[in-house]
């Protein structure tokens, strides 16, 4: 949607486990478009947004997210989300992806972060077929959590299902010219 910045930006938060992002769903458990304000408070999701669009963007097919990122333990989770903003302001998920990023190099191979090392990743949405009317926004949340949707990953580098600590992870997104950090958007042209 824009050409990146010259030189390197980053955004930082922490990821705590034991206060994950708590999954959005349907009161049968089932994940749904609905609106994303319960999160809005929350310190541990960065927000990245488009102006409002001069025109009608359809998006049909699949859609990643490639994020240059470092963090201070040595296996953690990233969560992309984008989401619809109605000129009015409501915010729908559309689609979402998570990686753990000991899986970044497929999962037949477990490769921990070396801490604080900036490391190019890439997570998989799941595919859209969307009209965004002019003047909503596009928005891309960047978390580490969806729990209970997905479990939580407790930092550690150790199995998730006998570990009993919980590590608070410092999480960084890289970006600009120098880490070209961006989502890949299936646009239509002339739909």
């Amino acid at each position: 949607l824009a050409a990146p910045a010259a030189g390197t930006g980053s955004d930082t938060y922490v990821y705590d486990p034991a206060d994950p992002v708590l999954s959005l769903v349907e009161p049968d458990g089932q994940a749904a478009a609905c609106d994303q304000a319960p999160l809005h408070a929350r310190r541990d999701i960065l927000v990245y947004q488009t102006a409002p669009l001069e025109e009608d963007v359809v998006l049909a097919g699949p859609l990643s997210c490639t994020l240059w990122i470092r963090s201070d333990a040595p296996d953690t989770d990233f969560v992309a989300r984008l989401i619809e903003v109605g000129a009015d302001g409501l915010a729908i998920n559309i689609s979402h992806g998570i990686l753990r990023c000991r899986y970044r190099m497929g999962f037949d191979s477990e490769v921990m972060l070396e801490p604080e090392m900036p490391t190019e990743i890439t997570i998989t949405m799941l595919p859209v077929g969307i009209r965004f009317r002019r003047g909503s926004r596009l928005r891309l949340d960047i978390t580490s959590s969806d729990f209970p949707t997905f479990d939580r990953n407790h930092n550690t580098g150790r199995r998730f299902y006998d570990d009993r600590e919980l590590r608070v992870a410092r999480q960084t997104i890289l970006h600009g010219e120098d880490y070209p950090s961006r989502i890949l958007l299936p646009v239509l042209a002339d739909a």
